[in-house]
């Protein structure tokens, strides 16, 4: 499990600095402090990393005894344990404590603390103590040579209660590691997602850089480090900054940043006889990363940004890793694209899947005969804002390239976001994706009649369109008046005009607060000869109340009046079946002979066939 890794280095460092003296005589300890579920972070690379304290009580005789403090860890692969620190001895009644870097108490995987005797390997049920979530963040940069103290990638470990993440750059990993946790002690599920939301120095049939800039093949910083032995040696070394700000809940905000940079030929794969320099591709990514609902989601939001003023063409091949857990009866990870089909599928080697249509979710099973809510093998989902034009597999079927090419605009930026997710119920894991998905998009409304700049001479009229999201339109205005959405998209609304410019805005929101709008200026020039009664011989339509009618009554009784039905729209109502069930211009609305009124008729569902 790579995420350990982190915890181990420190844990080793600590065991490597501090003698252990053997002693059995405390039987029975507690941790008392810190308290339990305390969560705490560091930065590697500050001059000063702040400290945790850790003290309790145990049986063991002062000035004799010794505790070893020591962090215990389940996770799919068992409890597994690593000593904390030097041996304590133990002071006055028992008592004990030790205050310690965050360095040394390592950051990962949630610990329970418990203090042991030194050299113990039993079961710890008489040592009690608290669960301790770290994050921390370090930074790898080149060491030596004229670029020496260059970063080019980082790390960041992020526990929360329910689950947890690690990270790298993009040209490294993106989104590292991902598990569940449960139980007591937060025990950890196997990893889902393994490697996400990265651009490494060579694709898949490694004929080309997962990143291309205006047709060249372009590198982030470790995937230029990476390149060959001597590449983090050569100027123009695209050099990478990252930050991270971690909430009190143990979730983590990271910050990264760096210009994507090319080799002087566009040679693949680039060597150090064809690459003796990087040049600027005048294009930098921006990159934020944010773990929240406890541990079980991160947000990804790219700005790509041009630095020359010029306009740049990204050809993207974004990979996406899932963990190979095929073993024995187990099956490996499956997949849900929910524009190639609506079931879950193993994916053969160099398999492909067509153009997505817009946003969609991408459904994940660690294992594919893994039933649900089995918490050593997860689900997840992906849900992205620009669509891939065709996604391709690797050789095992558990990782895949989304393609994806966009213009970086001359000023102003270009923003793609993908938002992972990852449970062990697929109820629980739908409905948060929901909440995810909504604001990918924003509502798309629309103003059919009357067309944008229009004149007039009827006062009354009736302004139709459409609205549409992604999930739903939660709410729709028309000049502030709340107007019905049907199951369609349409809409229609009666406005009176005044004398010269009207101006009618039409506002839409989703649930998530996403909201569009759209405007149409209409002008009513007012007839300049005196109004009077119409002659016999001009008809005005008055519109009399057909709601409860059946169609054809509707249509007779909308002629009797000098009207014409309109558009009918059908909604599903059993009990109101074959019944106009609204009328989109109230009854006693005035217009011209023979206007067509829009008309919303209830329909029997249909019946199942046995």
């Amino acid at each position: 499990m790579r995420h350990l890794s982190f915890r181990l280095i420190a844990a080793f460092a600590a065991s490597s600095a501090f003698p252990t003296l053997a002693t059995a005589a405390v039987s029975v300890s507690a941790v008392t402090a810190p308290a339990d579920l305390t969560f705490a972070s560091y930065d590697a690379d500050a001059l000063v990393i702040p400290t945790m304290t850790f003290s309790g009580t145990s049986d063991g005789a002062a000035g004799v005894d010794q505790v070893q403090l020591r962090c215990y860890t389940d996770s799919a692969l068992g409890v597994s344990s690593n000593d904390v620190g030097a041996p304590v001895t133990v002071a006055a009644g028992g008592a004990w404590g030790v205050t310690l870097p965050l360095s040394v108490v390592g950051s990962g995987m949630p610990c329970r603390f418990r203090a042991v005797p030194a050299g113990y390997a039993g079961v710890p049920l008489s040592f009690g103590g608290p669960r301790v979530l770290v994050g921390g963040i370090s930074s790898s940069a080149i060491f030596g040579g004229p670029n020496a103290g260059v970063k080019y990638n980082f790390s960041v470990s992020a526990p929360q209660l329910r689950g947890f993440a690690d990270y790298r750059s993009v040209g490294r990993g993106g989104l590292y590691d991902t598990n569940t946790l449960g139980g007591p002690n937060l025990s950890s599920s196997q990893t889902l997602f393994y490697a996400n939301n990265e651009l490494l120095r060579a694709n898949f049939a490694n004929t080309r850089s997962q990143a291309q800039v205006d047709g060249q093949n372009a590198y982030a910083s470790n995937a230029a480090h990476d390149l060959f032995g001597t590449a983090s040696n050569l100027t123009g070394f695209p050099a990478l900054t990252a930050s991270a700000v971690f909430a009190l809940d143990g979730g983590v905000t990271i910050t990264e940043s760096e210009p994507f940079a090319r080799c002087n030929t566009n040679t693949f794969p680039a060597t150090a006889v064809s690459c003796t320099s990087f040049q600027p591709t005048n294009v930098r990514l921006s990159r934020v990363i944010v773990q929240d609902r406890e541990g079980l989601r991160a947000t990804i939001t790219d700005t790509w940004t041009s630095t020359d003023g010029a306009a740049h063409q990204l050809d993207l091949l974004v990979e996406d890793d899932v963990q190979d857990v095929s073993t024995g009866a187990t099956q490996r990870a499956s997949f849900l694209f929910p524009w190639a089909g609506n079931t879950f599928q193993l994916f053969a080697s160099a398999a492909t899947v067509g153009a997505a249509p817009g946003p969609a979710t991408i459904g994940v099973r660690l294992s594919a005969n893994a039933v649900d809510g089995d918490a050593n093998f997860p689900r997840g989902a992906i849900t992205f804002d620009t669509q891939p034009s065709g996604v391709t597999f690797n050789s095992t079927g558990t990782k895949f390239e989304s393609a994806v090419t966009r213009t970086v605009p001359a000023g102003g930026s270009l923003v793609m976001k993908r938002i992972y997710e990852w449970g062990n119920q697929s109820a629980d894991l739908a409905a948060q994706t929901v909440l995810s998905f909504d604001p990918i998009g924003v509502p798309v409304v629309t103003v059919s009649s009357p067309a944008a700049g229009a004149t007039v001479t009827n006062p009354n009229l009736i302004v139709t369109g459409t609205a549409k999201d992604n999930v739903a339109v939660a709410s729709l205005t028309v000049n502030g008046k709340a107007v019905a959405v049907q199951a369609d998209g349409s809409w229609a609304y009666p406005v009176v005009l005044t004398a010269g410019a009207n101006t009618i805005t039409v506002v839409a929101k989703d649930a998530a607060g996403g909201t569009t709008s759209a405007t149409a200026t209409v002008t009513y020039t007012a007839p300049v000869v005196p109004i009077v009664a119409p002659p016999a011989d001009k008809i005005v339509c008055t519109t009399p109340k057909v709601v409860g009618l059946t169609l054809v009554k509707a249509t007779a009784a909308l002629a009797a009046n000098h009207c014409g039905v309109g558009r009918v729209t059908k909604v599903k109502n059993r009990r109101k079946a074959g019944k106009i069930i609204g009328q989109l211009v109230p009854a006693g609305w005035s217009s011209t002979d023979g206007t067509r009124i829009p008309l919303v008729l209830a329909t029997a569902p249909k019946v199942k066939k046995k």
